[in-house]
This record gives structure tokens, sequence and C-alpha cells, in this order.
């Protein structure tokens, strides 16, 4: 039977059908400091990584909403997108990764949680 509870395609905004195609990701590191301090450190490790690997990406957009960072870019023709927020006591990272990097989830996710705590050592 077509269209059954399996079919995860929706329709959209403008009537047209549409089909998520990134996976939600979700990492959770303590920062042991206030937020200011925190979200400094964040945006210091930001810049340090855009200046080492900012050829590799494309269409960055990064801006701070508060405690909140909303972020986007491509890596290699790969579209990313999602959110770092500070906490009074942790960095949650919400992202969603394109379903093609899903077989490496669980490398980026341990990438991130190592970089992310190594903030806060």
């Amino acid at each position: 039977m077509r269209g059954g509870p399996t079919n995860r395609r929706a329709r959209g905004p403008t009537g047209t059908i549409s089909r998520d195609t990134t996976a939600g990701m979700r990492v959770t590191v303590p920062h042991n400091t206030d937020r200011a301090s925190a979200r400094r450190r964040v945006d210091a490790r930001l810049q340090q990584l855009l200046a080492q690997y900012g050829s590799y990406l494309s269409d960055v957009d990064q801006r701070w909403d508060g405690d909140t960072l909303v972020f986007s870019g491509s890596a290699r023709g790969f579209k990313t997108n999602g959110t770092l927020q500070v906490t009074d006591s942790d960095v949650i990272i919400d992202g969603k990764l394109p379903l093609i990097a899903r077989p490496f989830e669980s490398r980026i996710r341990s990438t991130l949680e190592r970089e992310a705590a190594a903030m806060f050592v």
C-alpha cells in the first residue's frame, strides 16, 4: 500500500511534497564556568576552527542570539545547520547532518564531544 505509515513525505507550506533529508544530533558538554566565560571560549575556538578549516567551507553563517549561537554552512557540498546553546552548566549543540553523513554520526559525535570538552579543561 502506497502512502502508508512508513512514508515520510509530508506536504510543505506550499502544498508540495517535501522530504526531510537531515538527521538531528545533540551533544551536551558541561562547561564548569559561568555563561560569559563559556561563550568567550566557544567563540575563540570557533574562530580558530574557521581559520583552520575555512577553505573547506562555504556559505558559513553564524550569529549569536543571546546565549545561543545559530549556525549554518556547507562542507564539500553537504549542508548543515543547528544551534549551540550556553546554559548555566552546559554547552548544548543541536545540529542537523545530511543523511549521507549518518554512517559517520558516531565519529562526528565523538569529535564534537572531545573538542567541546577540551575547551573547558
